[in-house]
């Protein structure tokens, strides 16, 4: 119950913010105003569990956003099938991400869930 109030609470607040902002992180958002994706990646910072190893399972590119948001996507920036993230955070279909081949700049980034495979998690046993 208390997971439940939480998580109504955390998308109340969140809708609240993408309604209220004025700040833009370079994307119009919607008929409601600009969207603010680094606030909601700021917001986002505080979540988060020990890192799962993923890969990339989907053919063509991944794509980076910002924030877990369509409308927040880094130009030119993504990963390909085969790839390997270590996965730090779940948000509504969208995982944050460390890619350890990429710069400082791909550390943190958010990627669609479905396109990635928890490949391991903690304490997970792995067969050779």
């Amino acid at each position: 119950m208390f997971l439940d109030a939480l998580l109504i609470w955390m998308r109340v607040k969140r809708e609240k913010k993408i309604m209220d902002t004025h700040v833009c992180c370079g994307f119009r958002g919607s008929s409601a105003g600009e969207f603010d994706c680094g606030s909601l990646n700021e917001e986002l910072n505080q979540y988060g569990h020990r890192p799962y190893i993923g890969e990339v399972i989907e053919k063509g590119r991944t794509q980076f956003y910002s924030a877990p948001d369509v409308r927040c996507p880094i130009k030119g920036k993504f990963i390909i099938r085969k790839d390997r993230v270590f996965i730090c955070t779940e948000h509504e279909g969208f995982y944050r991400i460390m890619y350890p081949k990429g710069t400082e700049e791909d550390s943190g980034v958010w990627v669609y869930s479905n396109r990635i495979k928890i490949i391991a998690k903690p304490g997970e046993i792995q067969n050779p």
